[in-house]
């Protein structure tokens, strides 16, 4: 419907249904009402960026927050897809672009705050935690600087610490959507990467080749 349907008579019909969901004591309603937010933003892109990003950007921020881990998975789905769908459909005046991206810079420390705690999180919210933050940094180029740090931190924990092969691999992802985003801003961490990606390289069991195909891809991006 969001693909098909003029977004003033969808949203119309819609919103109060999802507010509905948003503001629920059920989790898994409001999880339904960030589900419907985040399929929302292919769509109808235009119509959020031009009169509700604002308020849209407001509840993922507070649902990552959310006691509930059903929850805080959604509203990271839902930031994945605002990224993906929102951040480069951006006016061309300077002034709405800024004030766009300073939305979108609200919800980097709680992106890094949720990465932060990888090892306490189940593997299916990790996924969707590394599809917010791949997506989010595509788009920031020169300015992920202030954030390179902490993002490399995380990343080279998780592939020398990480026990799940699945995470490994997220995080040698994100390193190659890092690397594209922040160019030589990235020189100096190249050789622990590598240092770190050797290891997948020479392994022979079969379980590592899904980590070897994403490493050899990462390696290039360098």
């Amino acid at each position: 419907m969001a693909l098909h349907m003029p977004p003033e008579k969808l949203f119309q019909q819609l919103m109060p249904l999802a507010q509905a969901c948003l503001s629920s004591g059920n989790p898994y309603e409001r999880k339904g009402g960030l589900m419907c937010l985040a399929v929302l933003a292919e769509g109808c892109a235009d119509h959020i960026r031009t009169k509700m990003l604002s308020s849209m950007l407001q509840t993922v921020c507070q649902s990552l927050s959310d006691s509930n881990q059903v929850v805080r998975s959604a509203g990271l789905f839902a930031l994945g897809q605002f990224s993906e769908h929102l951040q480069h459909t951006y006016s061309k005046t300077k002034a709405e672009v800024t004030k766009a991206r300073q939305r979108y810079f609200e919800l980097m420390p709680l992106l890094l705050g949720y990465m932060s705690c990888l090892s306490h999180a189940k593997v299916g919210h990790v996924t969707k935690a590394f599809y917010a933050l791949e997506n989010f940094m595509e788009n920031l180029g020169e300015e992920i600087a202030p954030y390179l740090p902490t993002l490399m931190e995380t990343m080279l924990s998780a592939l020398n610490t990480a026990e799940d092969l699945k995470i490994k691999e997220l995080a040698v992802s994100a390193i190659g959507a890092i690397a594209n985003a922040a160019k030589e801003l990235l020189v100096p961490y190249f050789p622990p990467v590598i240092e770190s990606l050797k290891g997948f390289l020479t392994a022979t069991s079969e379980e590592m080749r899904s980590l070897q195909t994403q490493a050899l891809g990462t390696v290039p991006s360098h």
